[in-house]
């Protein structure tokens, strides 16, 4: 059986401090991480051809070669969609990545998403680091 969907961990490292995140005492932790000679490893042994690829971490934005591990999967699997859950802290870095995903992956159907967890202060109270506003700001910007 060939592989069709895969979870793919990024990175720990995360600039938000979620107060229900199992992540946040793992933020300090200076990880190892692969590298995209390591992906593209992973990527040709596949040998099958993904429907999704779903985005994990802490913070996959905190990547700066995110795209590139994209566009790596979408090269070597025919890769046709990948779910992006961001936490939209950095509006410009979050615009930026999905656009630059966008260019390496022409043909992909990507799912960017932010997580709202609350209205207003309900929100801001689980997610010290985005407001609310900040949240829906980044947002409208899709």
């Amino acid at each position: 059986m060939k592989l069709k969907y895969l979870i793919l961990f990024v990175t720990v490292q995360c600039n938000s401090r979620c107060v229900m995140c199992f992540n946040y005492n793992l933020n300090a932790v200076n990880t190892n991480e692969l590298t995209l000679e390591e992906y593209r490893k992973i990527a040709k042994n596949l040998k099958s051809e993904l429907k999704s690829l779903m985005i994990s971490g802490g913070e996959p934005s905190l990547r700066r070669d995110l795209p590139e591990i994209c566009k790596i999967f979408y090269e070597h699997c025919n890769l046709k969609k990948i779910y992006l859950p961001l936490n939209g802290l950095d509006k410009e870095k979050t615009i930026n990545i999905v656009e630059k995903i966008l260019l390496l992956c022409p043909n992909i159907q990507l799912n960017a998403g932010l997580s709202i967890n609350g209205i207003g202060l309900h929100h801001t109270a689980i997610k010290p680091m985005i407001s609310f506003s900040s949240a829906t700001n980044t947002i409208s910007s899709f």
